[in-house]
């Protein structure tokens, strides 16, 4: 038989470019350049709001915009994960952000 080792103290946080991929990149692409077509989806690489404001870009995934649906059925962590990817990988924020802070704009 084949045993898994599992750590249950402490479940791995969520990869903020997977959770990316999963919910953001089919509107915003994969590399977070945006696009038009039967909708606008704002480019989110260099994007002066999102890089200055982790607030502003979890409000959006909360609470969506325009057609934009809400993603409030995430988890705080996985919140969490996408902003932090978003903001560091497609911008240069240099902040990390817990999913208390996803948790406090709720």
């Amino acid at each position: 038989s084949l045993a898994i080792a599992q750590d249950d103290s402490e479940a791995a946080a969520p990869n903020g470019a997977e959770q990316y991929q999963l919910f953001c990149a089919a509107c915003h692409m994969s590399d977070g350049s945006g696009a038009e077509g039967a909708g606008r989806y704002p480019n989110l690489t260099g994007n002066p709001a999102v890089e200055a404001s982790p607030e502003f870009v979890i409000m959006r995934i909360l609470n969506g915009y325009g057609a934009m649906p809400s993603f409030a059925s995430l988890s705080d962590e996985n919140i969490a994960a996408i902003v932090n990817h978003v903001r560091n990988e497609f911008n240069n924020a240099d902040e990390e952000i817990g999913p208390e802070m996803v948790e406090a704009q709720r």
